[in-house]
């Protein structure tokens, strides 16, 4: 259970508790792999279980963004106790171990779906393949993400204006990114060159780099893409509590579920 009273079951109503419960949590080396890990992998996996069943999208992942935020927010929040020591004196081996855990499920999954292709083996050894994916996507991802950042700021100690737009771009980038390759690689479909791996990687990230450089632009619009807006912003503004945004969401939000079912069934 998560809510502002609570870490994960443990009192947190104010600051001292709050930390109190995650460095219960997550207070030494392990733990900061274990406890955040084994969480995006049982929704992780829940997600690749039920998809079995029944075609539930990608409902799930919205639940594991939520995992990266909550243990990212609690780490930052005791950047300066001892779990944010642990994370500075093990960073490198956390990046490491994450890029071994990402690149080696990657390699394991395209040579597993080639195999498959070939009729080199059959669908119960993939289904089982799949089921043992999200073990190495969701430690890697996780691994990856606390390694990465620990290692940048113990690298990067002192503040520029090329490291605070970096910053500010990393946001709206990591939430646009899958959606602006899939536009990329129907735009590069007819062309050989552009969709093979390296220059899919290159010209991807630029052209999503650049669309994210344009919304840290955009004014008002840049509050949907979890970036602060001006005091006399018009979003999230004062009307309706600064619900706006909230309802202006969950009103895309249903009409894009009541057309894609409209579609689906008609």
């Amino acid at each position: 259970t998560f809510c502002c009273l609570n870490f994960i079951c443990k009192p947190a109503s104010n600051p001292t508790q709050f930390i109190d419960a995650v460095s219960w949590y997550l207070g030494g080396p392990l733990r900061l792999i274990l406890v955040p890990g084994f969480t995006i992998l049982l929704i992780d996996s829940s997600d690749q279980i039920l998809s079995i069943f029944i075609d539930i999208g990608a409902v799930f992942e919205v639940f594991v963004w939520m995992c990266f935020y909550l243990f990212g927010y609690a780490i930052a929040a005791t950047e300066f106790e001892s779990i944010g020591e642990l994370c500075k004196k093990y960073c490198s081996i956390y990046l490491s171990l994450g890029v071994i855990c990402i690149l080696g499920d990657s390699i394991v999954m395209i040579v597993l779906s080639d195999s498959f292709n070939k009729g080199m083996i059959n669908s119960e050894v993939k289904l089982m393949a799949e089921l043992v994916h999200p073990c190495f996507r969701g430690f890697g991802s996780w691994l990856f993400v606390l390694g990465a950042v620990n290692t940048t700021n113990k690298t990067f100690k002192t503040s520029t204006d090329l490291i605070c737009k970096i910053r500010e771009i990393s946001m709206p980038f990591i939430m646009i990114h899958p959606n602006v390759f899939i536009i990329y690689m129907a735009g590069a479909f007819w062309i050989p060159y552009f969709r093979s791996f390296p220059f899919t990687v290159i010209f991807g990230t630029l052209v999503t780099g650049a669309v994210s450089f344009v919304i840290t632009k955009a004014g008002p619009i840049r509050y949907f893409f979890g970036l602060h807006c001006p005091k006399n912003s018009l979003l999230p503004g004062v009307t309706l509590g600064g619900f706006i945004p909230l309802i202006v969401l969950i009103f895309l939000s249903a009409t894009v579920c009541f057309v894609s079912f409209a579609f689906r069934n008609g």
